[in-house]
């Protein structure tokens, strides 16, 4: 049932992100059109831009703003009434010029997508509930009929703000829109004060357009998450399911928070989002099932391949990954062995702390923005190593294959923007204390963290933090949430790491990128 409702999100999300990438490619097009007409040398002072356009430049944007009012079906009407007022005006500079040309492709955009994705929650939300409906009737081996689904309900659901920050799913989209606008307003205008060619604003801002591009695939795939579980809860109410239980991915991607509430089980008047119901987090790919105690059927698990294999349906996510993963020893290093991800890229004084840092460096501006998971490592020995990933797991166990010890090591790895959670996951910090690395360094669209082993650190079970980071997220982290006090998608995880660093006495830090939003 999940899976039908992730197929259609990545089928749109795949849609979605080629209209960004045809975007961008506007914009750039209008930025070197501007820059041809009004430069000089390929340079342009700020004082240029803001000379008003002569009467024939005019003439020719407001022949442009009313193609966008013509084409503006989507477009929200607070934008629509700004392009009326602009093609009234008599005096604009050359830059304001430039900056409506530029919003214009972004209006459109999400315009189109607001619409496109309203359609698609409600398309998610009836398929899920009727899908759920004959699973169920196939389970009991019986066929009964069915309550059509009540459109007014549906509608209300659409409407209602779910998260903390009491925005609804239109609210964020346009949030969205507005901070990419704002953003991409910003960067012109600095780079023009600085002095900058048109490819590198366009670069700069193109970049921008790709943290766009991945709050709007988390997005979507988070809304979805919801709206299936929302045709959930109305199962439920209309059958007469009493009890739901929580049912995640037995594979290596579930993260801590997940894998410690899969098998527990609420009463369907206890169901809230994102505390007793899917989504737990941004791109959560948990859901819940009618609970029964004679169940004894089995469910599917993935190993570290992604290869499948089926459990008994009353094996949680922990009792699998004790039996399937920590009783093998050996699991982690032979998969990392056998994909033959691990490559040694060359050596460095490991004493010269400045070169290895560097080293680490140079691999955050090589990873940094890729879609998937890459490590580098320096192991004591002054060995480089470079692990490939997947789009949410890095596997470096591999590295101890190849003759080289991680106890004391320094590593880097990037977390994609669509999958991170702007901290360190549990898994990073288990794998921190299971190996003895001395320094480990990670970042995403938006930040750079770092932890750090001292001599007060204290050596912990690295199963005992992986469960804690998880009884933070229910407790500590829902509670200052649900005061408002922070937002758990941004800062959830960065307020466990840093309780964690205090309690076991390592250095945990967190900062925005340099040169990023």
């Amino acid at each position: 049932m999940k899976i039908a409702s992730e197929k259609q999100a990545a089928d749109y999300c795949d849609f979605a992100l080629d209209e960004f990438e045809k975007a961008s490619a506007r914009i750039q097009k209008e930025i070197d059109a501007w820059y041809m007409r009004f430069a000089k040398n390929n340079e342009i002072s700020f004082a240029e831009a803001k000379k008003w356009l002569t009467s024939g430049e005019l003439k020719e944007l407001h022949w442009d703003v009313q193609e966008y009012i013509k084409a503006g079906e989507s477009l929200n009407p607070k934008w629509y009434k700004a392009l009326e007022n602009a093609s009234s005006r008599v005096h604009i500079s050359r830059l304001e010029a430039l900056k409506l040309q530029i919003q214009q492709q972004i209006e459109a955009l999400y315009g189109g997508q607001a619409k496109d994705l309203d359609q698609l929650m409600s398309q998610i939300y009836q398929d899920s509930y009727y899908r759920s409906i004959f699973e169920i009737q196939k389970g009991f081996q019986l066929g009964w009929e069915i309550p059509r689904l009540d459109v007014e309900k549906l509608s209300t659901v659409l409407k209602k703000p779910w998260t903390t920050d009491g925005r609804t799913f239109s609210d964020r989209i346009w949030g969205n829109k507005d901070q990419l606008v704002n953003t991409l307003h910003t960067s012109l205008t600095q780079g023009i004060i600085r002095g900058e060619s048109p490819q590198k604003i366009a670069a700069q801002l193109v970049k921008t357009m790709n943290v766009a591009k991945s709050n709007a695939s988390r997005l979507i795939r988070t809304e979805t998450a919801y709206f299936h579980e929302q045709a959930q809860k109305q199962v439920y109410e209309d059958l007469d399911v009493e009890e739901y239980e929580i049912l995640e991915t037995l594979d290596t991607r579930t993260c801590a928070v997940c894998g410690g509430l899969d098998g527990k089980v609420f009463k369907k008047s206890e169901h809230e989002p994102g505390v007793t119901a899917p989504p737990f987090h941004p791109n959560c790919r948990g859901t819940t099932v009618p609970y029964f105690v004679d169940d004894e059927g089995e469910r599917i698990a993935r190993d570290i391949n992604g290869k499948t294999y089926y459990v008994p349906s009353n094996m949680t996510y922990e009792e699998w990954r004790k039996q399937y993963i920590k009783s093998n020893q050996n699991i982690e290093r032979r998969v990392s062995n056998a994909s033959k991800i691990v490559k040694e890229k060359g050596k460095v004084d490991f004493n010269d702390e400045h070169a290895v840092l560097n080293i680490l460096e140079q691999a955050e501006k090589e990873f940094g923005e890729l879609n998937y998971e890459m490590n580098c490592t320096v192991t004591a020995d002054g060995k480089v190593w470079q692990v490939t990933g997947q789009d949410a797991v890095v596997d470096p166990w591999g590295i101890e294959t190849r003759g080289s010890s991680l106890r004391g090591s320094y590593s880097y790895h990037n977390h994609p923007a669509n999958v991170t959670w702007y901290s360190f996951s549990a898994e990073d910090v288990r794998f921190f204390f299971a190996s003895c690395t001395r320094y480990s360094q990670a970042s995403d669209d938006m930040f750079k963290y770092i932890m750090e082993r001292t001599q007060d650190t204290i050596d912990v079970d690295p199963d005992i933090v992986y469960t804690e980071f998880s009884d933070l997220w229910n407790t500590k982290v829902l509670e200052l949430s649900r005061k408002g006090e922070i937002d758990p998608d941004v800062d959830g995880f960065h307020e466990i790491m840093s309780t964690l660093s205090k309690k076991y006495r390592f250095i945990y830090k967190r900062e925005k990128h340099n040169g990023r939003k």
